[in-house]
């Protein structure tokens, strides 16, 4: 056990950063210094704390969610306990005043359960390293609903209930509510009591993924049933055809694309059989929530209703029926292309006979029809311009000659101008109509006008 707490926590880069000899960076340092109380703490060993704790399972979790301040304030208040392997932390029933986060060690969580009038304490999950527990009955201020056992000696880092929930507790309240909101909304809970659900959420836990990523194989270990949080997971599988030539041809079969609310996963854990698909993640991110084999036969599948067991097993039943129709689809179109195969290897009655192959002079299709004289007139025409018409044109820079310059000035002129109807017109670019917003009849006269 000494060795566990002597092992340095940081690598030798994070060691430079913090400016921590290895001796400063373990387990035994960290102990050391909850020990000493929340007054007697200065900020330099405050920021050692945190830097010690960061990989802490929970704290990686709360830093993810709610940011380092919550890390810090954590590090300001945690007092250290210690637990030796046998005895209890607490009690079923036992009112709760404490908040525990596992430094090191193992603890099983142990539940009562009534079978035939008699009260069995069973245990249900193992809690290990870097995993905290006791919040249920802090943020609902009711008694503990477990009893927490040592299977191995156990170091703490402890809030008190103060500290608890004026850190952690409205963050804690809103997401266990969420929680149980999300897993209301699911067909096999819809008629389980909120405060039910309450207690099923301690043993759930999240896991996240990006894309592609694999949550399970085929021929893989059914340990976990999953919920899909948020994101697309999709279920595939491989197929396998055998073609007549003993070659092999492989085919990836999309079983199924599960969305929010959809379990996964149980139908091997009930049957104890292997994963028979393989799952990844189709989306940009995904959440799944998860709980263990154990505690999924324990606490969900022995208190479901027959009818939610009937439409699971219609689930599976259509997926099946699926992956068989696929599977006969690929064998009679297979059987065809080697049909066809044989056909074409076959010698053709025709096969000595040299065919010429046809030109495109062969095809009237291809032949172009010649232009008219008029059309090419009128290309000519497009691209000359009319000979009969001759264009002046300006240089800016030379002061213009024209006997025609005033009379052309004076038509530009908005005085001038003829005013019809009352209507105005505005002589600048991107200009408006007013009075009766009608185009003048009198046209406007322009340069080019006199210019042609």
């Amino acid at each position: 056990m000494s060795s566990d707490l002597e092992k340095v926590l940081l690598s030798p880069k994070s060691l430079k950063e913090n400016s921590l000899e290895p001796h400063e960076a373990t387990l035994q340092k960290v102990i050391k210094l909850l020990s000493l109380g929340k007054l007697h703490r200065n900020s330099k060993q405050l920021l050692i704390i945190q830097a010690l704790t960061r990989k802490v399972k929970f704290f990686i979790q709360k830093i993810e969610e709610l940011g380092e301040a919550i890390h810090y304030d954590c590090c300001k208040a945690m007092m250290y306990e210690f637990v030796p392997n046998g005895e209890y932390v607490f009690k079923c029933g036992e009112k709760g005043n404490k908040f525990y986060i596992i430094l090191e060690g193992i603890a099983k969580v142990i539940v009562p359960i009534i079978k035939d009038d008699i009260v069995n304490m069973i245990t249900v999950a193992q809690l290990y390293s870097g995993m905290a527990f006791g919040e249920l009955a802090l943020i609902k201020d009711q008694p503990r609903s477990a009893s927490i056992l040592c299977a191995k000696d156990c170091h703490f880092a402890v809030l008190v209930k103060e500290d608890y929930l004026k850190i952690l507790g409205k963050a804690e309240s809103r997401i266990l509510d969420m929680n149980i909101d999300f897993l209301k909304g699911i067909p096999y809970f819809t008629k389980w009591t909120k405060k039910k659900l309450e207690k099923l959420t301690y043993y759930f836990s999240p896991l996240k993924f990006m894309r592609k990523q694999v949550v399970f194989s085929v021929q893989g270990q059914p340990k976990y049933v999953y919920i899909v949080k948020s994101g697309e997971f999709e279920l595939t599988k491989s197929l396998t055809l055998n073609e007549t030539g003993s070659k092999e041809k492989n085919f990836t079969v999309k079983v199924a694309l599960l969305g929010h609310g959809e379990i996964f996963g149980e139908e091997e854990v009930i049957n104890n059989e292997l994963y028979k698909n393989n799952c990844t993640c189709y989306s940009t991110f995904g959440e799944l929530m998860c709980i263990t084999a154990e505690n999924f036969l324990l606490k969900i599948y022995q208190k479901n209703e027959p009818t939610d067991d009937i439409k699971r097993q219609v689930k599976y039943i259509i997926r099946n029926s699926r992956l068989d129709h696929f599977r006969k689809f690929l064998v009679e179109k297979d059987n065809k292309g080697s049909i066809t195969k044989k056909i074409s290897n076959t010698p053709s009655i025709t096969s000595g006979i040299k065919r010429k192959s046809p030109s495109l002079t062969d095809n009237p299709k291809w032949k172009y029809n010649p232009l008219s004289e008029r059309e090419l007139k009128k290309i000519k025409l497009k691209a000359m311009g009319d000979p009969g018409k001759v264009k002046i044109y300006i240089n800016i820079n030379v002061p213009f000659e024209s006997s025609k310059t005033e009379e052309t000035h004076r038509s530009l002129s908005p005085k001038e101008h003829n005013k019809s109807l009352n209507e105005m017109t505005c002589h600048r670019p991107g200009g408006y109509y007013r009075g009766k917003l009608k185009k003048p009849k009198t046209p406007f006269k322009t340069i080019s006008d006199y210019l042609i």
